[in-house]
């Protein structure tokens, strides 16, 4: 298959590929846009909502009822959509910071997950105007959620604190897991598909891990092939070949001369080491505050509460 390639004003966040079309595929951008893609139309996206008020973040195209996507957004929000309406179907705003995941059920066609900045994880319904159960998952931002592919009630989570942690919704006061190993926030995590305990996850300290969440010795493997942050991994869904993927992304160190905007040094630092990053005339910017320069780099965490932080050398301008 030769390779298409699709262009828009901004970075693409996310991607996720239609369940109605085999040659159509939905993104998500850094100026609040969702874009539907045709493989056999090249060039403009054949739709374009531009409903989100910030960056969205994360899709997910419904498994059951395929004529469903949902995405989550840095303005708080939740929206579902259909290729063939011009508007969000439903808008959900609960969560009080950035939505990072969307995850449809894989059993339930009409229930959803999402985590976010809050610390929270929520249940929605999209029969129902609310949320249908709200999680604090987790002391710090939630950063990744994925449902098990075996267990319609198993949904695991992974933060900023450093953990990944197994829940079973019919009885959320208490995590079933709490998986510890990663050195820094840990930003995707994934179900096998091929094994009910087996969990992939990656992290900004550079690694993979597959993990057993059933076994005494919950972490398998440990990956150490990447130079940079891993921000996503997953299965191959052949049974022939069940070996997970990660991916590795260029963030800081082919931007130490960019420009930032914070409105105070901590919460910036934390902005930096998530990648809150936005094209503003050529420049790049932090989606919070004052102009900085970056002129030196060094990742550390803060060992006071296990929050990660990017230690930095800043001059304003």
């Amino acid at each position: 298959v030769p390779p298409r390639r699709f262009e828009s004003q901004d970075g693409q966040y996310d991607v996720a590929w239609s369940e109605m079309n085999d040659n159509q595929l939905v993104s998500t951008c850094g100026d609040g846009s969702v874009k539907l893609w045709d493989l056999q139309q090249p060039g403009f996206p054949l739709m374009s909502w531009e409903e989100h008020q910030a960056e969205v973040y994360s899709c997910d195209w419904n498994l059951i009822s395929k004529d469903m996507f949902a995405t989550g957004s840095w303005d708080d929000t939740i929206r579902l959509w259909s290729p063939e309406a011009g508007q969000s179907i439903t808008q959900w705003h609960e969560h009080q910071n950035c939505v990072y995941c969307v995850c449809w059920s894989p059993y339930q066609p009409t229930m959803l997950a999402s985590c976010a900045g809050d610390r929270t994880v929520k249940l929605w319904d999209t029969n129902q105007q609310m949320s249908t159960q709200t999680i604090p998952a987790h002391d710090f931002e939630v950063l990744s959620c994925d449902w098990n592919k075996y267990n319609p009630n198993l949904l695991v989570t992974a933060s900023v604190d450093k953990t990944i942690k197994c829940w079973d919704i019919r009885n959320p006061s208490m995590e079933l897991t709490i998986l510890h190993g990663h050195t820094y926030a840990v930003r995707r995590v994934r179900c096998s598909p091929h094994q009910q305990g087996v969990i992939a996850s990656c992290s900004y300290d550079m690694t993979m891990r597959m993990w057993d969440m059933e076994s005494p010795n919950s972490q398998l493997q440990c990956f150490e092939h990447h130079t940079e942050f891993t921000v996503g991994c997953d299965f191959n869904s052949a049974k022939n070949t069940p070996v997970p993927v990660s991916l590795s992304a260029f963030w800081l160190k082919c931007r130490k001369r960019a420009r930032l905007t914070r409105m105070c040094a901590w919460p910036c630092l934390q902005c930096l080491t998530r990648g809150r990053w936005r094209a503003v005339r050529g420049t790049r910017q932090c989606t919070c505050g004052t102009r900085a320069n970056i002129r030196s780099q060094q990742w550390a965490s803060n060992g006071a509460d296990g929050n990660e932080a990017a230690r930095v050398s800043v001059r304003g301008v």
